[in-house]
């Protein structure tokens, strides 16, 4: 997603970081996708920093993922932000569980567990619970 603040009417799209200082981790893909449409970048430790920069007018934006603004905004104000989703513009980094080559069992009873979880809707109600939406899809 893209994050701005509600006042910029200038950037709608990842065709208007160009020239734009953005808040991002380092070494992070956000980074990478804001460099790539020519942002300069200001360094973030965290999210919140990041949309706090926003806010005090210091950046013009943030690119992040969708599940961290769920998280954020679920218990901090929002007021004063605009967020757009830009995946359809940027294919956004797939989040995975890492696991050592030689474990295919580990691998296969996890996500056998979490195919059982994903079909009783368990995922689906622990993403609502705890992002206030279903992160799941």
């Amino acid at each position: 997603i893209l994050i701005t603040s509600q006042n910029r009417k200038d950037i709608n799209s990842l065709k208007d970081l160009k020239g734009q200082k953005f808040a991002e981790g380092t070494g992070t893909n956000n980074e990478q996708v804001a460099k790539k449409f020519g942002a300069k970048i200001v360094p973030s430790g965290d999210f919140t920093t990041s949309i706090a920069l926003i806010k005090q007018g210091r950046v013009a934006g943030t690119v992040n993922a969708r599940e961290a603004w769920l998280a954020y905004k679920k218990s901090n104000p929002t007021t004063g932000l605009k967020v757009k989703n830009v995946s359809d513009e940027e294919k956004p980094a797939q989040v995975v569980a890492l696991f050592n080559k030689k474990s295919t069992k580990l691998r296969g009873k996890t996500n056998q567990a979490l195919a059982k979880l994903r079909q009783n809707g368990t995922l689906s109600r622990l993403s609502k619970k705890y992002f206030n939406g279903d992160i799941t899809k």
